[in-house]
């Protein structure tokens, strides 16, 4: 799905462990569900039990050798009211693919702070920092949670530029700077065809061809815990992300330009885009190898 093994070496050694909340996040129609059933595929699932607390009214795709215990929002039901009956029956690993209310995360933190508990959950946001923050603004008491959170996975689609028309152009020096790339770096970044003299019979003439995802992973360290206690704004707990011990999205983005020459989509036009110097603002380009 686009993630370097190095992020996914990281990520599954967060997943290998006993304990925490890990937070999978995204923009609506974005990826989310079909990135939380591949790590769900991809988790030792023969070895530990898990089960997924559902709603009736919003299914997921079965994940093989996962118990489903559900609830009916319909009804009135909210995760809460099987939680504890799923607690009780000590799976090793929870998913709880909706977030819907404060009372659901507090039960969660509770049990990972008191008995040790591994849960895995969704939240829309366009990065790493907004994902945390959107938990918070449930009216989650934030020491509790900054303790129990232990990683962010966020992602956004990108369209692929069509590699067979694709024009390299010299980025300018202010964009280097901007994407922390030291000068001499980049040999080229690549674009869509500006004046093509002819139209592309790969891509019909539109530039792009496909699409993959990019990744931001934060593993939440005392850096971040700290920001979400005392100064939960999104400008500080972005900063506080990019000081974290484990932090990954520009890297990941640029590297993955380096092997497949691919381009960050402007988005549609109720989004426009991330801004300047968020994460995902990224370009296509042909990296330098190091020297060795």
């Amino acid at each position: 799905i686009g993630m370097r093994p190095k992020m996914q070496e990281e990520l599954q050694e967060l997943l290998g462990g006993n304990k925490g909340l890990v937070l999978l996040s995204a923009m609506p129609a974005s990826g989310l569900r079909s990135t939380t059933t591949v790590v769900l595929r991809a988790m030792d699932r023969l070895v530990r039990d898990f089960t997924s607390v559902e709603d009736v009214q919003n299914r997921y795709e079965e994940v093989e050798n996962v118990k489903l215990m559900t609830y009916d929002s319909a009804a009135g039901e909210t995760p809460v009211t099987i939680l504890r009956k799923v607690f009780l029956e000590e799976p090793e690993v929870v998913i709880v693919r909706d977030l819907v209310n404060g009372e659901v995360v507090g039960d969660i933190c509770e049990e990972i702070s008191s008995v040790g508990r591994l849960v895995l959950s969704t939240v829309r946001a366009k990065d790493a920092a907004e994902a945390l923050l959107r938990v918070l603004a449930m009216k989650v008491p934030a020491a509790e949670f900054s303790e129990s959170v232990i990683a962010v996975l966020n992602q956004r689609l990108v369209r692929k530029l069509c590699e067979h028309c694709r024009e390299a152009y010299m980025p300018p020096p202010q964009v280097l700077q901007q994407l922390g790339i030291p000068p001499g770096r980049v040999d080229a970044f690549y674009r869509p065809p500006q004046q093509p003299e002819e139209v592309c019979e790969v891509c019909s003439g539109i530039g792009y061809i496909g699409r993959t995802a990019i990744f931001e992973l934060l593993r939440v360290d005392d850096t971040v815990r700290n920001a979400l206690v005392s100064t939960p704004k999104l400008d500080v707990v972005r900063q506080a992300a990019r000081q974290a011990a484990y932090y990954e999205a520009n890297k990941e983005e640029i590297k993955a330009r380096r092997r497949t020459g691919k381009r960050a989509d402007a988005g549609k036009p109720r989004d426009p885009g991330p801004r300047p110097g968020s994460p995902f603002h990224v370009f296509a380009c042909k990296v330098k190898p190091c020297a060795t």
